[in-house]
């Protein structure tokens, strides 16, 4: 044993060392010292049912030490506004190995919050040095029903002018006392109006509940937008006034009245495609019936709707529409539009299609007359068109069924792709009569021009000229089979195949 003391001793000579083992030692005094006395709150956690409860709970400063603690004394504080009155203890003074011990009662006022705390501060000398120990008793709700509680309930369906919608308050009273109910409310847009309640009691322990007017102005912004609803409530307990404030919230979908219908039967993303896609299909129909002469061109203008090319068009006429419509009448439809808005742009546009369809149609008149084949046509008037479209005289051969029934013919016209519709003409014979023209030209020398032309360069315009200087001279007719008479507007579909191509009058 001595050597091992001779050897400790020798090792605390070490300067480094010797002061390592100082400072752990004051560390472990300084630990055991702290550990000696404890504060302690019995119980910690009580939980409250409402404004107005009260508790009783007991501090115990706890000695453990070999030494008095005196004096000694106990605060409370709390920053939740919860009371707390403090006893007095049997005695003034923590003996070695002993305690003290406080009454505490506890009460929650009704402006306290929930859950909230108690700090609890006891002071007390040790050795001539000041020490203090804290403990805190936690009081929570006891999930019981609120004093006063107030939701909205509702799921209108997307309002507009024309169909308005209702959200209700409802308050719930748990209190023994009626209370007093204001209600206001504001919503994130002008179109949206929220009419509350007016000012209203509910009885004591009652569930009441107020409508709540949802309607739309003149013109709105479609899509959603919250309604906040803000009810105060007051009452008086035992001569205290009492109040709760509520802020709600809904979510109201609002619109224009038969928009989403519309734009769901025309496929449309949005009303302000509305203007630009209905110009077009106004144009497009009118084109397609071939009014004002139109159904005779075998190849109409046309955009297929739903293609990218509709679209662009679509959307740029839009713009325009949109456009116009705010310099007009200063409404931006970009923001806030109404069901007058939608009327306004969809018989204006279609106005707008049919002006321009008239406009087109008119402008194409006269071309029409020169250049498209009709069913009524003469001999002179296809060779005429012919010419005008410049086109040869050798015209393809087609064979097509009409009516089941097999029949030959020439193409009056060159037959594009996404064509549709072709005419198609029999050949035309020429006979000559004897005799000469005012200008002294003999039969015999026009027809000797004629073939000329014919079996050299064949051109259509000098052989319509020779026709119109013959004058009856030259007798022109189809020479067409069964009922095959005239020229024939049939479907690209019918033609069955080629046929020899041939002159189409000689």
């Amino acid at each position: 044993m001595r050597p091992a003391i001779v050897a400790a001793c020798r090792f605390l000579r070490r300067p480094l060392l010797a002061r390592m083992f100082a400072v752990a030692w004051l560390f472990g005094a300084t630990v055991l010292t702290g550990r000696a006395q404890s504060l302690q709150a019995q119980p910690a956690t009580i939980s409250a049912s409402a404004a107005g409860f009260t508790a009783q709970a007991h501090l115990v400063l706890q000695n453990t030490g070999a030494q008095t603690l005196q004096p000694v004394s106990l605060a409370s504080f709390s920053n939740d506004g919860i009371t707390a009155r403090i006893g007095r203890p049997a005695s003034a003074a923590a003996p070695p190995q002993g305690e003290m011990d406080w009454p505490v009662v506890l009460t929650v006022p009704a402006s306290a919050h929930l859950p909230g705390s108690v700090i609890f501060r006891a002071a007390y000398t040790i050795s001539g040095a000041p020490r203090v120990l804290y403990a805190a008793i936690t009081l929570q709700s006891d999930n019981g029903p609120k004093p006063v509680d107030v939701t909205l309930a509702g799921t209108p369906d997307p309002i507009s002018q024309q169909r308005a919608g209702d959200l209700f308050l409802i308050v719930t009273n748990n209190l023994d006392q009626p209370v007093n109910v204001t209600a206001s409310a504001q919503a994130t847009s002008g179109g949206l109006i929220i009419t509350p309640p007016s000012p209203f009691a509910v009885p004591a322990y009652s569930v009441a509940a107020r409508r709540i007017a949802l309607t739309t102005g003149f013109r709105v912004t479609p899509g959603a937008q919250d309604a906040a609803i803000d009810a105060d409530v007051t009452w008086n307990r035992d001569g205290q006034a009492n109040s709760r404030h509520f802020a709600l919230t809904k979510s109201i979908t609002v619109g224009v009245f038969f928009e989403s219908e519309l734009l769901k039967a025309l496929s449309l993303p949005s009303f302000l495609a509305l203007p630009g896609c209905l110009f077009l299909l106004t144009l497009q129909g009118l084109v397609s019936t071939g009014w004002m002469g139109l159904k005779n061109q075998s190849s109409l203008p046309k955009i297929d709707a739903g293609s990218s090319g509709f679209w662009v068009i679509s959307f740029s006429l839009s713009a325009g529409f949109v456009t116009l419509y705010y310099v007009i009448t200063k409404v931006n439809c970009l923001l806030t539009y109404g069901i007058a808005d939608i009327g306004i742009m969809w018989f204006s546009s279609i106005a707008l299609g049919f002006l321009c369809f008239v406009i087109y149609a008119r402008w194409k008149k006269e071309w029409i007359a020169a250049h498209v084949m009709t069913g009524s046509d003469n001999e002179l008037q296809v060779l005429r068109k012919i010419a005008a479209n410049g086109l040869r005289l050798q015209r393809p051969g087609l064979k097509f069924k009409m009516n089941g029934v097999e029949m030959s013919g020439l193409s009056l016209e060159n037959i594009e792709d996404g064509q549709t519709m072709v005419w198609v003409g029999p050949h035309i014979g020429v006979t000559w009569k004897q005799g000469a023209t005012k200008s002294g030209e003999t039969s015999e020398h026009l027809q000797e021009r004629f073939q000329a032309e014919i079996n050299g360069h064949r051109d259509p315009r000098k052989v319509v000229a020779i026709f119109d200087e013959a004058g009856e001279l030259a007798d022109l007719a189809y020479a067409g089979s069964g009922a095959f008479f005239s020229p024939w507007h049939i479907k690209v579909d019918a033609i069955s195949g080629p046929d020899t191509d041939q002159l189409i009058v000689g």
